[in-house]
């Protein structure tokens, strides 16, 4: 029941933790629990985002819980009792795992569920993310899971959020990591569509720094996107969820599978996912950041289609679209980046996260960048 700590990062600095409110529940866990238990379908939860976006527009924040009953998916006491449910399973669960007091679930996933806590012996806040069960029953996992924790511990850069320890207790196998307060960039994308061109740039030069740092140390993302990269509230954007599953192998792979971790998220995998191949590299992470660099531009995805295989057919097959045919602001030094990011065949793609950092900077400064045309067909 021993927990590994680490000395915190320099940048991290714990706030005051005043008495909480009942906590609230995340609108991603209602959601999930509502289609679970066939309250309402996923395409009534889309429709209620769509009026919460509606909402924020005018300056009105929506819970989506509150939204699912404005478009009539529920009736208010069908809400209400959903909501009591998830909050009487909340204060079931257990509140805390060696000395780090659980305040409330801040995000869940295939690896894990994430927890918000107080770790009690140094007073601040930190980020818990709790193995499944399911996977902890796996003796080789476990393995794998506490050699490449303490790996990624060691991995340290002001991009990249910060593992501090590994622990276990009431039989449950977590990871300790740096709470950043902000918010992740698919829910940026998700109020505001899309994001200025200037400030795009300085996100994706940011992320490039971090994955340059952990390509050199051996870890590859495989899962770049939206939903993966933090912008804290002094506007620095840090990865999320590299270590869990970067380093792993093949032994790794069919239990990631079943939640898209071994291949990536389809609106953002490259070409080699899609195909899974076994010698995943860098430039793998390179072409998802060139798509979620699309999708932050243009707020949609590159490839859009009526099903997975349909977005990740496309990934395959079809040419890097022209962001200038949905917005006319973006630079065609921009342009040129993107797609040789997105290059189909990663020969094509920058070779590594040092020579795109460098055209990023310079197209940040005005300059052309140094890249060559893209490959025919790519244009």
């Amino acid at each position: 029941m021993d927990a590994s700590p680490q000395g915190p990062p320099a940048h991290l600095t714990g706030p005051s933790m005043p008495n909480p409110a009942p906590d609230p529940i995340p609108d991603d866990v209602f959601a999930r629990f509502a289609v679970r238990h066939e309250l309402v379908t996923e395409a009534q939860v889309a429709a209620a985002r769509a009026h919460q976006a509606e909402r924020a527009g005018a300056g009105v924040t929506v819970s989506l819980p509150d939204a699912l009953v404005r478009i009539g998916a529920l009736h208010a006491g069908e809400r209400d009792a959903a909501l009591q449910r998830l909050r009487d399973r909340q204060r079931g669960s257990t509140r805390q795992l060696l000395h780090y007091r659980i305040k409330r679930r801040i995000g869940e996933g295939g690896m894990g569920t994430v927890y918000l806590a107080v770790d009690t012996h140094l007073d601040r806040l930190v980020a818990l993310k709790v193995l499944p069960r399911h996977l902890a029953a796996d003796k080789e996992f476990m393995r794998r899971f506490y050699a490449e924790s303490h790996a990624m511990i060691r991995l340290s850069h002001e991009n990249i959020v910060q593992g501090l320890a590994t622990g276990k207790d009431h039989g449950r196998h977590f990871i300790v990591m740096e709470y950043c307060d902000g918010e992740t960039l698919d829910r940026r994308l998700f109020r505001e569509g899309a994001l200025p061109v200037v400030e795009t740039l300085r996100i994706a030069i940011q992320v490039a720094r971090g994955l340059d740092h952990a390509h050199q140390a051996g870890f590859v993302h495989r899962d770049i996107k939206p939903g993966n990269i933090m912008i804290t509230k002094e506007g620095t954007a840090k990865i999320l969820d590299l270590g869990l599953s970067k380093r792993m192998g093949p032994a790794l792979a069919p239990a990631l599978t079943q939640s898209d971790m071994a291949i990536g998220t389809p609106d953002y995998i490259a070409p080699e996912q899609a195909r899974s191949e076994p010698d995943i590299d860098g430039r793998a992470d390179i072409y998802s950041l060139g798509a979620t660099l699309f999708h932050v531009l243009t707020g949609r995805t590159p490839f859009p289609g009526d099903s997975v295989v349909d977005v990740v057919a496309r990934h395959l097959d079809d040419p890097v679209p022209d962001p200038r045919t949905i917005r006319l602001d973006i630079p065609e030094g921009v342009v040129r980046i993107l797609r040789r990011m997105m290059a189909k065949r990663r020969e094509d793609r920058y070779p590594d996260c040092g020579a795109l950092l460098q055209d990023l900077e310079w197209v940040l400064r005005g300059l052309s960048p140094a890249s060559r045309r893209p490959p025919a067909g790519e244009a």
